[in-house]
């Protein structure tokens, strides 16, 4: 059987990378990679703004990868953290697949800050216990699979498979032994930081950071009074190198990873809690992974072994010698080329492109005739309905109703003007009260929030409101706000996708 060849895609804020590897009896081979930066806003924080441009670049990558252009019309493509949202559940162990994928919609309604109507999302059984199992759930919006689908249309390339990043990366950079044994991939990007611990080749916990490289090279230059470009030259030569002579940068970035190195201990801890196993080792990945003595500092901070991801010299593939970049930048993208290059593409890994919780469809698919029957039933009362309303109508108006309607009588009635006044300057006073109340603002992270009814994700959801609507606030808890949604109609919104001012 001849199988259509696919590559890998990996597009983040800042650059994009390919990749197409193949394999042969067995071994996999490097056929072609590629990168390039991306100029201006075209993407943020996992969002497309400017489609036409990432259309341009993506066609430049891909002609322009070496050793020659990859030409492959099928990708296998990761998403941001940021846009995905994960959570293990707890269910009954007997429960098969069908049950879970028919459950977990209902399960993620309580515990996902988005709305649940329009996702995606797929699922992984982590491990059974005698009554219980573990289920690692993602999910993402509708409309982020969409844009990705539209842009990558357009240059006659078809996703077949969204998944995780951190998927992706722990499957170029944990091999052999390290696979069975609880390992944390510490991944430095531009914009955050994204740790994971994955056991048994599944990722069981997740958290992202917003402290990464460009943090860092801001802060320099603030300090230093130097530009961007000076700050990142002097951060890759000093790094975290006690015996450099900018002992100054040395300090201002272990001031940076107090809290990178505070988050990654809770979450080793938590991971060590909850499964009764240990993280064994830390890999690094992401361009900050490769300043100077990093590992050390983290492996002296965090109490276990530490070192640089080696996606490609660290691997087996064969026809490696012709890869001369920067290896931890396709730390990423190498993973995705795996799976392309598999023969077992859908496997048991996760494709937030395989489940897909549908829109409201309010016309019915062609071949649905019993619907399209009840439809036209409908269509033609509501006709029926609407000439009689407009007859009864014209019959009152032209005065042939057989009953009068009663006539009324005028009543002056005397108003109290001084007592008018009054409640006039109250109202005015209640107007000026009102507008000086805070207002929030739904951030543009998602589509729809979800309104609860009290200040927890315990709490049911009553409503739910669009990005960019405004509310007063009317009370805050816990990183909750109360809003009125309607008259009458208050509730709850979580504080991580709001904005207040």
């Amino acid at each position: 059987m001849i199988f259509s060849k696919k590559f890998g895609l990996d597009i983040s804020d800042n650059s994009i990378e390919v990749m197409e590897l193949k394999k042969m009896f067995g071994k996999i081979s490097l056929v072609s990679y590629g990168r390039t930066k991306l100029e201006g806003e075209v993407v943020k924080d996992g969002v497309i703004k400017k489609p036409e441009v990432l259309e341009k670049y993506l066609k430049e990558v891909l002609q322009q990868a070496k050793p020659k252009p990859i030409t492959a019309k099928e990708c296998v493509l990761s998403l941001p953290e940021s846009k995905i949202y994960t959570h293990v559940f707890k269910m009954p162990a007997n429960l098969d697949n069908d049950q879970i994928k028919n459950s977990l919609p209902y399960e993620a309604e309580k515990v996902i800050p988005f709305s649940t109507k329009e996702i995606f999302f797929d699922f992984k059984v982590l491990g059974k216990e005698k009554n219980q199992q573990n289920i690692f759930y993602a999910a993402t919006e509708y409309n982020v699979i969409e844009s990705y689908n539209q842009v990558l249309k357009k240059i006659g390339v078809k996703p077949i498979v969204f998944e995780l990043e951190s998927v992706s990366t722990a499957r170029s950079l944990i091999r052999g032994k390290d696979i069975k044994s609880p390992v944390m991939v510490m991944d430095i990007g531009a914009r955050s930081t994204n740790l994971s611990i994955s056991y048994n080749g599944a990722i069981h916990i997740s958290r992202i950071i917003n402290v990464a490289g460009n943090h860092f090279t801001r802060v320099i230059a603030k300090e230093f009074g130097l530009t961007e470009e000076e700050a990142e030259k002097k951060k890759a030569k000093a790094g975290f190198d006690p015996t450099h002579e900018e002992a100054k940068i040395v300090f201002l970035l272990q001031k940076q990873f107090v809290r990178i190195i505070k988050e990654s201990q809770e979450v080793i801890n938590y991971f060590n809690d909850t499964t009764q196993l240990k993280v064994e080792k830390i890999i690094l990945t992401g361009g900050s992974s490769q300043l100077p003595k990093l590992d050390e500092y983290l492996a002296e901070n965090l109490s276990l072994p530490v070192e640089v991801g080696k996606p490609i010299s660290g691997s087996k593939l064969k026809n490696k010698s012709v890869f001369t970049k920067q290896e931890t930048l396709y730390a990423n993208v190498t993973g995705l080329a795996l799976r392309a290059a598999s023969s077992k593409i859908n496997n048991k890994d996760l494709n937030l492109n395989s489940i897909q919780v549908k829109k409201l469809q309010i016309v019915p698919a062609k071949t649905e005739k019993k619907q399209w029957k009840k439809i036209y039933v409908s269509a033609g009362i509501f006709i029926l309905l609407a000439m009689f309303l407009g007859l009864l109508l014209l019959v009152i108006q032209r005065g042939m109703f057989m009953f009068k309607p009663p006539e009324f009588q005028k009543v002056n009635i005397e108003v109290d003007e001084a007592l008018l006044e009054q409640f006039r300057e109250g109202e005015e006073e209640k107007t000026i009260k009102q507008v000086q109340l805070p207002r929030l603002f739904i951030s543009d992270q998602v589509q729809q929030l979800n309104v609860r009814s009290g200040p927890g994700y315990n709490f049911g959801v009553i409503d739910q409101v669009a990005s960019g609507d405004e509310f007063d606030v009317i009370k805050e808890e816990n990183g909750w706000y109360k809003i009125e949604i309607s008259q009458n109609i208050e509730g709850w919104v979580v504080g991580d996708f709001v904005e207040i001012q």
